[in-house]
């Protein structure tokens, strides 16, 4: 994979200086096929991410209110249910340090595969110190994408400073009947809320970014980050009648 990153400047005094916030990157993650060529790849990334536009504001004030979890349609329940049921497993792997439980739970790449049953226990602690526990998870959106894969979205806080607040995307694919976490041990789907740009609660504006940031849209994550592992596991045959539900 190559790291596409933006590295913004502004005139100040006669002066170009490098705009600088270690809350947030503006960067994005390019998978470049054999047969592709990697210009062309990176353009068209820089053509379709709205975190590689330069006028996209860096931080915003927004005021708090009383954070609802959104109603979910009836006709999803059993899927946010079932998705909610495979994340539990997940983290009860991961503090039992099972690495078997774990992968029957996952789908994950040949080589990160190998990597978790050689360097599971030391792996198992690292994952949850970057991983924010269910406990503080707010439900934000389910959204479902080709009838077999689906994204569960929450907002929680960052592990490793919680008075930052992200969105995180978990995406699954229904592999032989069952919803699997699609896991990568190089990439967490997470985009801080500083980009918010509406006043509210927490899930109203953890909508807005998932609206907003191609880098949450399943259309691109399925499509490029892990594309291999989705076309490895896709199983064609569940029936979906709702694509996306806000």
């Amino acid at each position: 994979y190559l790291n596409l990153t933006l590295i913004k400047f502004q005139e100040k005094g006669g002066q170009w200086k490098i705009l600088f916030n270690l809350s947030e990157t503006a960067s994005a993650i390019v998978q470049v096929l054999k047969d592709e060529e990697t210009l062309a790849k990176v353009q068209e990334v820089m053509r379709a991410d709205p975190l590689m536009i330069l006028k996209r504001p860096e931080t915003f004030e927004v005021t708090e209110g009383e954070t609802v979890e959104p109603i979910v349609p009836e006709e999803l329940i059993p899927l946010k249910e079932e998705l909610e049921a495979a994340l539990s497993t997940f983290y009860g792997a991961l503090h039992r340090s099972d690495v078997d439980a774990l992968l029957s739970i996952i789908l994950v790449s040949k080589e990160d595969e190998e990597t978790l049953r050689k360097k599971f226990k030391r792996l198992s602690k690292a994952i949850l110190e970057y991983t924010p526990e269910p406990s503080q998870a707010i439900f934000v959106k389910l959204q479902t994408h080709r009838k077999n894969q689906a994204g569960y979205y929450f907002v929680a806080p960052y592990p490793q400073n919680p008075s930052f607040d992200f969105v995180y995307l978990r995406p699954f694919v229904n592999h032989d009947g069952r919803w699997k976490l699609v896991f990568s041990l190089e990439h967490d789907l997470a985009v801080s809320l500083n980009i918010a740009r509406s006043e509210g609660d927490l899930v109203s504006r953890a909508v807005e970014v998932v609206n907003e940031v191609d880098l949450l849209h399943l259309d691109f994550v399925m499509s490029s980050l892990f594309e291999e592992i989705i076309q490895r596991n896709s199983a064609p045959s569940v029936n979906l009648d709702v694509q996306v539900q806000d």
